[in-house]
C-alpha cells in the first residue's frame, strides 16, 4: 500500500465520518461537540470542513500517483535492459 493509496483510503474515511456526524446531528470533535440545534452555523461549517479535507486528500493522492507511474516505468525499462 503507497502513501497515495493510504490517501485515498483516507478521503472515503472522512466521507463516511461527514455522513455519520450528518445523520447524528451531532460532530464528535472532541470537546467542541457540535449540533445542528445548539450551533447551526458551525456545525455546518465543520461538515463543510470534513468535506474540504476529502476532497485535498483524493486531489494530493492522484498527484502522488501520477508522480510515481514514471519511476515504476523507468524501473521497469531497467530491469528489462537487464
Amino acid at each position: 500500500m503507497t502513501i497515495a493509496d493510504a490517501g485515498i483510503l483516507a478521503s472515503v474515511v472522512i466521507i463516511a465520518v461527514v455522513v455519520v456526524d450528518w445523520r447524528r446531528g451531532v460532530t464528535g470533535i472532541g470537546k467542541a461537540r457540535l449540533t445542528k440545534e445548539r450551533s447551526p452555523d458551525k456545525f455546518w461549517y465543520a461538515l463543510v470542513l470534513y468535506i474540504n479535507m476529502a476532497i485535498f486528500l483524493f486531489y494530493a493522492s492522484g498527484q502522488l500517483m501520477a508522480d510515481e507511474a514514471p519511476v515504476e516505468a523507468e524501473a521497469q525499462r531497467e530491469m528489462t535492459k537487464a
